[in-house]
Formats: C-alpha cells, structure tokens, sequence
C-alpha cells in the first residue's frame, strides 16, 4: 500500500480552471498595459480597486458578460480586484503586527495606533529577506 501524507496540503484541484485562467489573462493584460505587480504601488488603491470590483460586478448583473477593453469576463476582473484587496488588506496586518521589525525602520510615535495604514500616509514595500521569509516594511511618506 502506497502512503502520501497530503492531507493539510492545499488542494489546488478544487479551483475552477476556467475560472482561474481568466484570471490570469486579466492579470497579464494589466501586466503588459502596465507593469507587472504595478497594482501594489497604485495611490488610495483599496478606494480603487473596490469602486473597479464593484463597477465590474454590476457590468455582468446587468448582463454583460465582457468588458470591453480586454474581452475577459467581468467576473474574472471583479476576482483580480478581491484578490488585490485581500492583498492591502493582509499586508496591513502584517505591518501592524511587526512591531518590533518596524520600530528598526520607523520612528516610535510614527505609527499610527489603529487604522488602515494606507490612509494613514505610509508607503508599502515589500522584499525577500535572507532566510526566504517574505517581510512587510513600511516607510514614512515624505
């Protein structure tokens, strides 16, 4: 009997292809349109990207199915923009939960007590550190 010890592994199966492969068109065009991963660094983008999310639901409630400039469905562009703001949303966590990391970056009193962070004047970026860990550093904007 063959054993494979995957059961707390994610079950990447369970996504719906078609789904997932708009997805990913939507993401490229933006990529060629603009640069990749040039959503992270778009000014009040939690504001922004909700209003798209939202524009692009209401698009395929009342029935249409494509937006124009990209032929995907707006569905699949809806998803980019929940993708995105899961994205802002799990990065402030990760900066306000740093504490320690950030006191080496950011003065004391700079950091707001409570809040989203983006509102609040600060810069995000993110970077690799040695030991493969992803880590979020949040700068003063000047």
């Amino acid at each position: 009997m063959t054993i494979k010890h995957d059961q707390s592994k994610p079950r990447f199966s369970l996504l719906p292809k078609g789904a997932l492969n708009a997805v990913v068109s939507v993401l490229e065009f933006g990529a060629r349109k603009y640069a990749a991963d040039n959503w992270k660094t778009v000014p009040d983008a939690k504001t922004r990207y909700y209003d798209a999310m939202n524009r692009h639901i209401d698009a395929w409630w009342n029935g249409e199915q494509k937006d124009q400039e990209t032929g995907e469905h707006h569905l699949a562009h809806a998803i980019c923009c929940g993708m995105f703001l899961w994205w802002f949303d799990d990065m402030d966590r990760q900066v306000m939960s740093h504490e320690g990391l950030m006191s080496k970056f950011v003065r004391k009193g700079d950091l707001p007590e409570r809040g989203p962070i983006d509102q609040l004047g600060y810069k995000f970026h993110t970077e690799t550190i040695d030991c493969g860990l992803p880590s979020a550093i949040a700068e003063v904007a000047k």
